[in-house]
């Protein structure tokens, strides 16, 4: 596409790591990076730190990165020809890929600011290779939580169908489900209900579809939608989901984990909405000591 670009740029005096360096650098955005970052980016281990400060110094010395102080950056054309020409793949982007999964893996209590840093790390790298895969897929999800956390919901439901797209085409159908409960996390924070509905059903249809035993996903699912039917008025309904999701917790974790205190909660709050007040009170009592428990009264 590029015949006269990609013969000016010679990358023969280049070394394989000097390239997989180059690799990276044409899928990153166009702002300086810290060395330090991108080298937790590429799980360079301590040992090999010596290396890759030396090849990114001869990146810079041969005038293919822009160095300002402690950062680097690579040119936007020469990304765009390097894109090209090297081509990266799998091989190339698998630690990046697996550290901003790290980054991003949804624990209880993960707090989205100390991940906030890579998301556009994360975009630039996906949106500029065709790979597709599992860890692509969770990755292009798990960010779109984050984004919804962020009120970011155009971009949030972006990458989630991203992400939908890639589980669907790989018959990744544990993934797929994941994803449609994420989808539907980001719809009922936008206060989508309808569609926020629709993903969690269809998330709980896929995985009795096809068997998948995931007793976590089942209680996160069961208890989301229990959510969203409270919200829609469907009082009965929320309650039967959330009692479903109390007891997958108590199944998976026993009578004193911060899942079953969560679930009572929301189990109180719509007896509150039903005005069984004494009923609400009393679950609420209840998941304020498990929650004590699990987290320490300071």
């Amino acid at each position: 596409q590029y015949p006269y670009l990609l013969a000016i740029f010679n990358i023969s005096d280049l070394s394989l790591p000097e390239q997989k360096l180059l690799s990276i650098f044409s899928l990153l955005p166009v702002e300086p990076i810290l060395g330090e970052k991108l080298a937790k980016l590429l799980l360079i281990e301590k040992e090999n730190l010596g290396r890759f400060w030396k090849d990114l110094n001869l990146l810079f010395r041969k005038g293919w990165l822009i160095k300002e102080q402690d950062r680097l950056v690579c040119h936007a054309l020469i990304q765009e020809v390097m894109r090209h020409k090297l081509t990266p793949d799998a091989n190339c982007l698998n630690d990046a890929i697996s550290f901003l999964n790290e980054q991003f893996y949804l624990a209880p209590g993960y707090d989205p600011l100390h991940c906030k840093e890579w998301l556009d790390i994360g975009e630039s790298m996906l949106s500029h290779t065709s790979i597709k895969s599992e860890p692509v897929a969770s990755l292009w999800s798990r960010m779109g939580i984050v984004l919804g956390q962020f009120s970011q919901f155009d971009r949030a439901i972006r990458f989630q169908r991203n992400s939908l797209k890639i589980a669907a085409s790989l018959k990744e159908f544990k993934t797929l489900a994941s994803t449609k409960n994420n989808t539907g996390f980001d719809y009922y924070l936008a206060r989508e209900n309808s569609l926020a509905k629709e993903n969690f059903s269809e998330a709980i249809g896929i995985l009795e579809a096809h068997k998948i035993d995931y007793t976590y996903l089942k209680m996160i699912l069961k208890d989301n939608l229990g959510k969203v039917m409270a919200r829609l008025g469907e009082y009965e309904k929320a309650l039967v989901l959330h009692q479903e999701a109390l007891g997958y917790a108590l199944e998976e974790y026993g009578e004193e984990h911060v899942f079953v205190a969560r679930y009572k909660n929301n189990m109180s709050l719509v007896y509150h909405d039903l005005e069984k007040y004494e009923l609400a009170i009393e679950l609420l009592e209840s998941a304020i000591e498990l929650y004590i428990k699990a987290r320490g009264e300071g």
